[in-house]
């Protein structure tokens, strides 16, 4: 995840936060403080510090924040240690859960599609909504994925802004050419038709 983030172009305690909880109840709040040290060091950016959250608990509590959003863990006594999914859990500013992106790599697309999709619209600017609504993800293939369908929605959208304004440029400079004839400016035909026989 750290490489991920790295290479977006948003940063961690100015545009979003990230909460890293520890399943294991015998993790210490001296081990988080060192682990966050370690991270927010490799990150480069000072300004996580305030915005990278390393937290512990105990049993109940992980518990209770686990099933909250939804994860599954158990503790395997053969190895002495837990089992649970590769995964990351994306919230919404209300705190429900947007997205879980699986696996241990996370591309920086799929991290900031997510985090995009996660803000709910707010604060993003319009490349960025448009992108948005082109990319969906996919569970199957753990990733955004590129939707065709929208993608010619928003091309046919392009086409016909961009045809509607080439045609009002040409039929505002026939009505500037009339006029500076003196002619009425031509009008588009209404299905009846006049003939005026020569004399």
């Amino acid at each position: 995840m750290l490489d991920g983030i790295k290479a977006i172009g948003w940063s961690v305690g100015v545009d979003y936060d990230i909460i890293t909880l520890s399943i294991d109840p015998r993790d210490t709040v001296a081990a988080a403080a060192e682990k966050k040290a370690a991270m927010v060091g490799s990150y480069g950016r000072p300004e996580a510090a305030k915005g990278w959250h390393f937290l512990v608990g105990d049993e109940q509590n992980i518990s209770r924040v686990a099933s909250a959003i939804g994860w599954k863990y158990h503790y395997d006594e053969r190895q002495g240690q837990y089992a649970h999914p590769s995964a990351i859990t994306l919230l919404k500013p209300n705190a429900r859960v947007a997205r879980y992106l699986y696996g241990i790599e996370f591309s920086p697309q799929d991290l900031k599609l997510g985090l995009l999709e996660a803000s709910e619209g707010k604060s993003i600017s319009t490349v960025e909504r448009i992108v948005l609504y082109c990319y969906h993800y996919d569970p199957q293939d753990r990733k955004y994925s590129l939707v065709a369908m929208h993608l010619m929605q928003l091309g046919g959208g392009v086409t016909l802004v961009l045809l509607s304004g080439f045609l009002g440029v040409l039929w505002l400079g026939d009505r500037k050419k009339s006029r500076k004839d003196g002619q009425k400016p031509s009008s588009p035909p209404t299905g009846t038709t006049a003939l005026q026989m020569p004399s």
